[in-house]
């Protein structure tokens, strides 16, 4: 059968992931799938694992770079091999739920002016809680520029592990965003282009659990956004949106990042991290100082409160509203809703992390 979809998947020393996430694909109602596999030169058993199954199944190929050409590029480097008229993109720790591919080429046949089709995203934790779920609120239907662009603005960039996209131009990455080329790309194709939402998961997106872990990732991302963000409002205002638009959606951002930043500094002020506090407040100076100004003013004062009475504060939602981690099983509605669809994570394709 010739292929219809391609699904990007770059790797690195994740074997046990990966083979989850290959699974996940060819265990798809719609069959006519290649599973394009893209090693950062792990230099593990990924290439032994993937090569096995291979020889049970064609429809997985593998390429192993010579040397570790960093995450975004591996990503771009398989966007640019895809010759199939549809691809999407997963990460070798996430996966796909059944039945996922089938909708989303059934919407966008249905729907030939539309460049993808977005699904909502299940978020779930290593240790098996869930978190919730992306987008939070998206109406499903059908967008088109430049109402379009700013109704994901507003409500959010999608996580492109459950977006379907045709395989049309433009088709690259701009790595020079950093952590935020998904988001680049996705708000690219919005502003240009027709899309379609379907209210429904798609695909299971994970999340590490571990807070301390979460915490360092998170606060190393956000904190190296500082240039980045700079090029996204660059790359925004390039898209040929109205100036009204684009400033509009820069705002919204900034503040929506802004936020992320006085959270961070606040864990770093709890911690008693006092270099990190001062960077977090510097960037937000940085980013806005009309916008953040207030949340700068809490920072500073933040500085010269013992952490642990920052963290009873914050513990408290006096200074912060943190988003709740919700465990399955404990919250009813989201165990009613979510629950039927974690049951294939958890029988078919669970691996040993």
């Amino acid at each position: 059968m010739k292929p219809i979809i391609t699904a990007i998947i770059p790797t690195y020393r994740r074997p046990k992931l990966l083979h989850r996430a290959i699974r996940s694909v060819l265990d798809q109602t719609f069959r006519q799938v290649r599973v394009s596999v893209y090693d950062n030169n792990s230099n593990d058993g990924t290439r032994a694992m993937v090569e096995s199954l291979i020889k049970t199944d064609p429809r997985v190929t593998y390429h192993c770079h010579a040397r570790n050409i960093g995450s975004l590029n591996n990503f771009e480097y398989g966007l640019q091999q895809v010759r199939t008229p549809y691809y999407s993109f997963l990460s070798d720790d996430d996966m796909l739920l059944p039945g996922f591919y089938a909708d989303a080429l059934q919407s966008l046949e249905s729907r030939p002016n539309c460049v993808m089709s977005v699904f909502q995203v299940i978020i779930l934790a290593t240790d098996g809680r869930l978190m919730g779920r992306n987008p939070g609120y998206f109406p499903a239907g059908e967008y088109r520029p430049p109402e379009g662009f700013s109704t994901m603005v507003k409500l959010g960039a999608p996580i492109w592990t459950g977006v379907l996209f045709r395989n049309e131009p433009p088709r690259h990455l701009e790595v020079a965003v950093g952590h935020l080329t998904d988001v680049e790309y996705l708000l690219r194709l919005a502003a240009g282009s027709d899309y379609c939402v379907v209210d429904r998961p798609g695909a299971i997106f994970t999340h590490d659990g571990k807070e301390k872990a979460s915490y360092q990732h998170a606060k190393e991302r956000l904190f190296a956004r500082q240039k980045t963000l700079s090029n996204l409002y660059a790359r925004i205002h390039g898209f040929g949106l109205p100036d009204r638009i684009a400033d509009e959606a820069v705002r919204i951002l900034n503040h929506y990042y802004g936020k992320k930043i006085y959270r961070t500094g606040l864990k770093c002020a709890s911690r008693g991290e006092g270099g990190d506090l001062r960077k977090a407040i510097a960037i937000l100076r940085d980013m806005d100082h009309e916008q953040h100004g207030a949340l700068q003013t809490v920072l500073k004062l933040t500085a010269i409160i013992p952490p642990p009475f920052v963290r009873l504060l914050a513990a408290g939602h006096i200074l912060s509203n943190p988003k709740p981690r919700l465990p399955l099983g404990r919250n009813r509605r989201y165990r009613d809703k979510y629950g039927p669809f974690l049951e294939y994570e958890n029988a078919n394709v669970k691996t040993p992390m």
